[in-house]
């Protein structure tokens, strides 16, 4: 198949928005399909360390295709991403509308977009699909007008398809399908200098949950006082996270790491590893990550990862949001190095048995397939 994948972010920032479509198309393409990735062009000293890596391999059959922006929407990039909602939209529209030319002349059997904004320029004539990742916190009507310029969606977890169901048109084909990971068994632990390591990984955004976390921790510490929060990310909170762990007096006790090239490392050296969004997230890769080098996991509910964590066999999930149930679960798992052990064996193994990347992607060749032949 000929497959175009548009994501005008991947060349800059680090998601799992980012990361997802940079893993399709990597896969996609092992598996022989020519597959051209459309994004934004930025100079080398932007782009992001995930984006460099997948140019550097030169994979067969994988092209990337790097649009300039004209100097008149440069102001756009001048706007940190990833604070300003407005600042997506208007990117996603320029983008589409500069991307639809390339697409034409690439003549694609099949279009996959990442955000609802991204594909609304697609031309037409051929098969475009939506990857939805996460949904919404509000209620816009207009969703609905935008869904209807994709032929198909495809959501990340069960929870997504659910939330964004009151905007799908019957006639559009929707279907779920997770994400995989690529397991390593030649991860090394780190040796991190704590005696109980807990380790977050995300984009430090109020709604990935630090803060609630950082709160736990609080109460974490009284009974365990030489537990150590090890917070791997970068993002507009992370001023307020810092002052609050100050606040807090945990200076000592919390170390942040910024973004890190090396998670599974601090995944296979936490005692437990936790992962507390609120809202709007799909599934999150870094969960499946995590389960993947066998770091026993504490999580949400709500957040796609029923999908995968069996509560109490393969991680804990707690409610978001709630400080206290956070911080008795991690404690929990702290003070039980043998629950420790057998959650972190049984999510290895789930991980390892149904969210392989090898799986994965076959399954999502099939999907692209019946949606090229059906629409």
């Amino acid at each position: 198949m000929k497959i175009a994948l548009i994501q005008p972010r991947v060349s800059y920032y680090v998601g799992g928005g980012e990361k997802i479509p940079l893993d399709h198309a990597k896969h996609l393409a092992s598996l022989g399909n020519k597959v051209l990735i459309l994004t934004t062009s930025m100079s080398p000293e932007r782009q992001s360390f995930l984006f460099k890596d997948l140019k550097n391999k030169k994979i067969p059959n994988l092209s990337i295709l790097e649009i300039p922006i004209p100097k008149r929407f440069e102001y756009i990039y001048k706007i940190k991403p990833g604070v300003d909602r407005e600042r997506w939209n208007t990117e996603s529209l320029l983008f589409g509308n500069l991307a639809h030319k390339y697409l034409l002349e690439f003549r694609p059997d099949i279009i996959v977009s990442y955000y609802l904004l991204d594909g609304i320029f697609n031309p037409t004539n051929f098969t475009n699909v939506l990857y939805l990742l996460g949904y919404p916190s509000d209620k816009q009507a207009i969703r609905k007008s935008f869904l209807r310029f994709y032929g198909a969606t495809i959501s990340i977890s069960s929870v997504v398809k659910n939330k964004w169901q009151d905007y799908i048109e019957k006639h559009t084909k929707s279907f779920v399908l997770n994400i995989g990971v690529d397991v390593k068994t030649d991860i090394k632990g780190l040796g991190l200098r704590g005696e109980h390591n807990i380790v977050f990984a995300g984009r430090l955004i109020e709604r990935k949950g630090a803060a609630t976390l950082v709160e736990a921790f609080q109460d974490v510490i009284k009974k365990l006082p030489k537990a150590h929060l090890w917070i791997l990310g970068d993002g507009p909170q992370k001023d307020d996270l810092q002052a609050q762990v100050r606040r807090l007096k945990l200076n000592g006790k919390v170390t942040f790491k910024g973004l890190t090239k090396n998670l599974l490392g601090y995944f296979k050296s936490a005692d437990v590893a936790v992962f507390p969004s609120y809202e709007k997230e799909g599934l999150m890769n870094v969960v499946l990550e995590a389960m993947s080098v066998g770091a026993p996991v504490v999580t949400t509910t709500g957040n796609g990862n029923e999908d995968i964590i069996q509560n109490g066999q393969s991680g804990i999930l707690v409610k978001p949001r709630q400080p206290k149930d956070l911080s008795r679960a991690i404690t929990y798992l702290l003070k039980n190095s043998a629950e420790r052990k057998r959650l972190g064996k049984n999510a290895a193994k789930m991980i390892a048995g149904n969210f392989t990347w090898s799986k994965k992607i076959e399954e999502f060749q099939v999907l692209l397939e019946k949606i090229a032949k059906d629409t």
